[in-house]
């Protein structure tokens, strides 16, 4: 959700700029966009496994019973 409300604030503020500063056409280059977020779901995914490993790894009763 938040890459893509990036990407919708992104354009939202960037439209003026290319159309009616610099005068030009304005595109979008979806694939572009849908790598981008994918990409970012990815790394988030990977760093939230790998912050949760530890966590996962341990058996529940001696921990919950660690002072």
């Amino acid at each position: 959700m938040a890459g893509l409300a990036g990407v919708a604030l992104g354009a939202a503020a960037a439209w003026p700029v290319v159309v009616k500063v610099f005068e030009a056409t304005w595109s979008v280059d979806w694939a572009g966009v849908a790598a981008l977020i994918g990409a970012a779901a990815a790394i988030t995914g990977a760093g939230g496994l790998i912050a949760a490993l530890y966590a996962l790894s341990q058996r529940p009763a001696p921990v919950l019973r660690a002072d």
